[in-house]
């Protein structure tokens, strides 16, 4: 989780030096860092959450997983769209430079969310250390043996 949460903040901080006169050669590191980032931590927090669910409650471990994603976004939206709209007001120069001047405080919104999900992360998240076996050791899936000479 802490992987992704710092590539996706590398690409947004490359994100964040965009200017009104940046190519598409200028954003490309960031939108890649950015999605593998967002990659990574989405496997990181969807795996563990659904794979020691009981077989009957797996659809209902899924289904709150994809539940919480969706209110996330419902709830990034609109923080970015505010944050955008309230900082172009304070930017100068024509309208190019002023909507890079939003994006900027935007970019670095999410870098903040990061931080935050990353503290969260080192706070609330611990590994598991119990007596009890894994479900991944008990596995029922035929063992393929290879007979060594």
């Amino acid at each position: 989780m802490l992987l992704g949460a710092l590539t996706e903040g590398a690409g947004e901080a490359i994100l964040c030096t965009l200017t009104s006169h940046s190519t598409y050669l200028h954003m490309f590191p960031g939108l890649v860092l950015t999605s593998i980032g967002f990659a990574l931590a989405g496997i990181a927090v969807k795996l563990p959450a659904s794979v020691d669910a009981a077989e009957g409650d797996q659809g209902i471990a899924g289904g709150l997983i994809f539940s919480t994603q969706q209110l996330g976004n419902a709830f990034a939206v609109p923080v970015y769209s505010a944050v955008l709209a309230t900082a172009s007001r304070w930017g100068s120069g024509t309208k190019d430079d002023i909507l890079a001047y939003g994006f900027h405080w935007t970019f670095a919104t999410a870098i903040l969310f990061l931080i935050l999900g990353s503290v969260a992360v080192v706070l609330l998240v611990r590994t598991q250390r119990s007596a009890k076996p894994s479900r991944r050791a008990e596995s029922t899936l035929p063992v393929i043996r290879i007979a060594s000479e």
